[in-house]
């Protein structure tokens, strides 16, 4: 029981802030951090498995994105201090909502395969 009410939060509470310095990192790495919308396509996939986050050592996808989206302004804003490159436009809405439909019309296998493409080299 000490495990789950003080281990596990504290682990769930390092993941978080290991994602928010990854945001942070690749902000001054200049790569685009919009693309942390794969959180979106990890919790669709995801969406099957009744994933409780109380039990668990991570957040749960749904919590990553909502709180990557959160800190996404402050990210872009360190991106544009460090004098990266500009971004080309990006609607967020319309690419959850392409992720979402791609992935009610495709079976499982066919998603993993943009998965790592965009693990690999950030395309869309």
């Amino acid at each position: 029981m000490t495990d789950l009410f003080l281990t596990l939060p504290f682990g769930r509470s390092l993941e978080a802030e290991a994602d928010y310095v990854g945001l942070i990192l690749s902000a001054r790495a200049c790569f685009d951090v919009r693309e942390c919308v794969i959180w979106k396509k990890m919790q669709l996939m995801n969406s099957k498995d009744i994933q409780i986050e109380l039990f668990s050592t991570h957040p749960s996808e749904e919590s990553r994105f909502e709180s990557l989206q959160k800190q996404l302004p402050a990210a872009l804003d360190i991106r544009e201090n460090c004098k990266c490159p500009k971004l080309s436009a990006f609607d967020l809405e319309k690419r959850i909502r392409a992720i979402e439909s791609k992935f009610e019309t495709q079976k499982m296998d066919d998603l993993l395969v943009p998965i790592k493409i965009d693990l690999i080299d950030g395309r869309k």
